[in-house]
Parts: C-alpha cells; sequence; structure tokens
C-alpha cells in the first residue's frame, strides 16, 4: 500500500515537472542510458525512450490547454508533500483524488491522440503487475 501511494505522487510529480522541462526530453539518442542514468519516471523501464517522450508531449500539450487540469495536479502536487503525515483515512483520500486526476490527464491525453491509449495501458498494467 505504501508502495503504491509512492508511486502515484512520484508519476504526479514527474508529470508536473516535466509539463515545464520541455528541454530534458530534447535529446533523441536512440541508445538507453546506463542504468544510473536513466530517468525514473512516468513509464520509465516499461516505455521505450520515444514512447515516453511521445507520452509526455502529449502530457505537455494536455497541460498547456486545460489549465485548470494544470491547476489541479499542482494543487495535488503540493498536497502530496504533506499526505504522507496524515491519517490512513488522508492517505486513502489523497490516493483517490490522485487517482481521479490521473484518469482525467489520460483520459484527455487519449482524446488529443489516440496512439496514446496503448502506451497509457503498458505503464498501468506494469504498475498493476509490480503491486502483486
Amino acid at each position: 500500500m505504501k508502495t503504491s501511494s509512492l508511486h502515484w505522487v512520484a508519476t504526479l510529480a514527474f508529470v508536473l515537472v516535466t509539463s515545464s522541462a520541455t528541454a530534458t526530453f530534447a535529446q533523441t539518442s536512440t541508445t538507453p542510458a546506463p542504468a544510473a542514468e536513466k530517468h525514473h519516471g512516468f513509464g520509465a523501464g516499461v516505455l521505450t525512450p520515444a514512447e515516453q517522450k511521445q507520452l509526455e508531449t502529449d502530457r505537455q500539450k494536455v497541460l498547456a490547454a486545460d489549465p485548470a487540469l494544470k491547476t489541479e495536479g499542482e494543487s495535488l502536487k503540493e498536497k502530496g508533500k504533506t499526505a504522507r503525515a496524515g491519517t490512513a483515512e488522508d492517505k486513502k483520500a489523497f490516493r483517490e483524488e490522485l487517482k481521479a486526476h490521473m484518469a482525467k490527464l489520460n483520459a484527455a491525453v487519449v482524446k488529443l491522440d489516440p496512439s496514446a491509449a496503448p502506451l497509457i495501458a503498458k505503464v498501468q498494467a506494469a504498475r498493476h503487475h509490480n503491486k502483486d
């Protein structure tokens, strides 16, 4: 359970941080970075660098087009900083809010770029597999 909430917080943090850091994804290397240099963000280890770039570009476009969604994510990022100190019920409520936000964000990405659906599914399948 603890790993799951940390994963959600890490995922949200990655999405929000990279939404304003496009330079990170500007490199077009076809060889994966050594393990010590790999970015451990959304889809790392599951998606190829090209797939990660595609998904992140789509997310950036969605957040740029929907300021309310971006603000909601930033608010959740701030809330996540203190969520660990809360009660079990607070943590559960935060995870549910985060899950709902990610579902909205993913739906908006798929609406923008239907080819992103298999990438999102791939990441979600890996996340659910790692819960076991």
